[in-house]
C-alpha cells in the first residue's frame, strides 16, 4: 500500500471531523425541524377545512338568494315619458345690432 503524506493525512482528519460535526449538528436540530414540518402541516391543514367550509357556507348563500330572487315578481318597468319639446331661445339685444355676445365683430352674413 502506498504510504500517505502527513499533509493529505491531516486534510483528510479535518475533511472527516467537518463531516463528523456536520451530522452531530443535523442530528440535534432534526427533531425540531421535524416538529416545525409537522406543525406547519397541520396548521395549512386547518386552515383549508376553514376555507373549504366557508365556501360551502358562501356557496349556499348564493343558492338561497338566487332562489329567493326567483320566487319573487319581477317589477313591472313603468313607461318612458316622452322628452320635452325643446323651447326656442328668445333672441339676445346684441343680434339684432348683428354683432355676436361675446365679441364687437358683426356676424358674417350667409
Amino acid at each position: 500500500m502506498k504510504e500517505t503524506s502527513p499533509r493529505a493525512r491531516a486534510r483528510a482528519e479535518s475533511n472527516f471531523q467537518d463531516t463528523q460535526k456536520a451530522k452531530a449538528t443535523d442530528k440535534k436540530f432534526s427533531p425540531q425541524y421535524e416538529s416545525d414540518g409537522t406543525a406547519v402541516r397541520q396548521k395549512m391543514a386547518r386552515l383549508k377545512a376553514l376555507r373549504e367550509a366557508k365556501e360551502a357556507v358562501d356557496g349556499r348563500l348564493a343558492e338561497a338568494k338566487a332562489a329567493e330572487a326567483a320566487l319573487k315578481k319581477p317589477a313591472k318597468a313603468k313607461p318612458k315619458a316622452a322628452p320635452a319639446a325643446k323651447v326656442a331661445k328668445p333672441a339676445s339685444a346684441n343680434s339684432a345690432t348683428g354683432r355676436s355676445a361675446m365679441g364687437s365683430k358683426p356676424k358674417a352674413a350667409d
